[in-house]
């Protein structure tokens, strides 16, 4: 089964994704559309992080003696706990 794009920018509801098309018909409708051409620059641009924070360190310093507490996350509790630490 071949998906068909729909839409603006080629988005298939079957796929979830963007199709490019890299041949020089392809570039020539980027060029023909400002959209078309910012989304492929955007594309190119593109990169996700993804980041699993096991710890975090807060300090408060608004306040004196200044403060430091540290968040630690607990897979077993599937839980934040959280520890006074000294400055």
């Amino acid at each position: 089964m071949e998906d068909k794009p729909t839409g603006v920018f080629g988005a298939s509801a079957a796929a979830g994704a963007l199709s490019r098309n890299n041949s020089l018909a392809g570039k020539r409708d980027a060029a023909e559309n400002p959209a078309k051409l910012m989304h492929d620059i955007a594309l190119d641009n593109f990169c996700l992080l993804i980041y699993r924070v096991s710890e975090v360190i807060h300090y408060e310093y608004g306040i004196f003696p200044p403060k430091r507490t540290i968040y630690t996350y607990s897979t077993k509790e599937n839980a934040w706990v959280d520890q006074a630490a000294n400055p």
